[in-house]
């Protein structure tokens, strides 16, 4: 498993299904460097604070799902879309029915493959367990949006620079807020390089500003 150095990432789940249980579990392996579940974990220093950016270390927040269900488990975090798009990666983690011992965790991160992992919960030794993992990334259909914008960067025009609202009028069939456009681009920011060569980067700032690039092709 691996450990995201400066980055913030999400772990959300709803109220009392076992985030922190799972918390603590996490933090003794790195602690330890023992393996999760065959994952390798690379041994570090674990500190438990409220949000040190400035330290250089991974920011994993523990957040609540909300209450209305959705087609897309990233909608079920509880807030606004601008959460998710300021983070690197997001863990969700839910259950069919609160009384089950298993729950499914879906993981998303640029720096990662998606993700769908089972989990049971050992109610005596109060950890879960790993029961099977699924990677989603080659059974998705093509994302519109991801196709939009390859078709958008042609080869006359390999770099695209504005905000989203800007791109958004370039994208007319889209039907996004800009908020969603970031958010989903953020999300699908290692998709958009690995299966189309396109280069995505943020801006910081008052007006973050996007910037797309088609990186030219190895020989």
């Amino acid at each position: 498993m691996t450990c995201f150095m400066q980055e913030r990432i999400f772990f959300v789940g709803a109220p009392k299904v076992g985030k922190s249980f799972f918390m603590g579990q996490l933090a003794y392996h790195v602690a330890m460097g023992i393996p999760l579940w065959d994952y390798p974990v690379h041994k570090g220093t674990v500190l438990y604070l409220a949000f040190g950016d400035k330290h250089g270390i991974c920011l994993l927040i523990v957040h609540h799902t909300r209450k209305m269900e959705a087609e897309d488990s990233f909608d079920m975090i509880f807030g606004t879309n601008g959460l998710l798009g300021a983070a690197d990666g997001a863990f969700i983690m839910c259950k069919k029915k609160r009384t089950e011992n298993t729950a499914v965790m879906d993981i998303v991160g640029r720096d990662q493959p998606d993700q769908e992992l089972t989990l049971e919960f050992d109610r005596e030794r109060c950890i879960w367990n790993f029961q099977s993992a699924e990677t989603e990334l080659w059974k998705k259909p093509p994302d519109p949006l991801l196709e939009a914008v390859n078709a958008f960067l042609s080869e006359d025009r390999t770099e695209w620079q504005g905000t989203a609202t800007e791109l958004l009028s370039l994208l007319p069939d889209m039907g996004l807020q800009p908020n969603v456009l970031s958010r989903k681009l953020n999300v699908a920011n290692s998709n958009l390089l690995n299966d189309y060569g396109i280069l995505y980067e943020k801006g910081r700032g008052h007006e973050r500003s996007i910037t797309l690039r088609r990186l030219e092709k190895e020989n």
